[in-house]
């Protein structure tokens, strides 16, 4: 049995993705770099983003209700618990990476004529600390969807959502800071320390 058909659960559910979710719709509207000082190289990699992220939310969040039989077995509420905890986790990460990039942060792929290599703490260790918070929070909120499926289906759209838009950006960052940021990317993991 899905636990949505009880209303706490859905109730917090809608409400965990109101916090996280809210403010990186707001940066969508607010945060499209300007001037004559910016090159843009987005390759339409922001809508397939929010096209195909929000589709792979959607699709867990219609399994869990219509398809309860394909929900996780074990554990429900205990996975309910740490898919809330690492919704927040990928939630505090990605606003903090976010803060110490400042006014180099855009939702499009983008290069300004005076960018630096910013390898401050959270980046310091990986080089997409903002990507890694959003693939917490993804996977914190399908989580708590419960469904395998589900799971699935967004662990695939983060793999090509997030793997395109990678490509794009470090060819970007590449080509405008050369050497120093190809030193920083032979020093660094992408989304997690040490590892990958």
């Amino acid at each position: 049995m899905s636990l949505f058909t009880q209303l706490p659960y859905a109730l917090t559910l809608l409400i965990v993705l109101a916090i996280w979710a809210t403010p990186d719709v707001l940066d969508s509207i607010r945060k499209h770099p300007k001037g004559d000082t910016v090159v843009v190289r987005d390759g339409g990699s922001h809508n397939l983003f929010r096209l195909g992220l929000s589709a792979a939310i959607i699709a867990a969040a219609l399994l869990a209700h219509f398809q309860p039989q394909g929900t996780l077995p074990y554990h429900r509420p205990y996975l309910f618990v740490l898919g809330i905890l690492l919704a927040f986790a990928g939630f505090a990460l990605r606003r903090w990476a976010i803060r110490t990039l400042g006014r180099f942060f855009t939702v499009d792929v983008a290069t300004f004529a005076d960018q630096r290599v910013v390898d401050a703490p959270p980046y310091r260790r990986i080089r997409h600390p903002a990507y890694s918070g959003s693939i917490l929070s993804l996977l914190g909120t399908t989580l708590m969807l419960g469904h395998g499926l589900g799971l699935l289906l967004v662990a695939l759209a983060i793999v090509v959502t997030f793997g395109y838009r990678v490509r794009l950006e470090e060819r970007a960052l590449l080509e405008a800071l050369g050497e120093p940021y190809a030193d920083y990317m032979r020093r660094t993991k992408r989304f997690i320390p040490y590892l990958w």
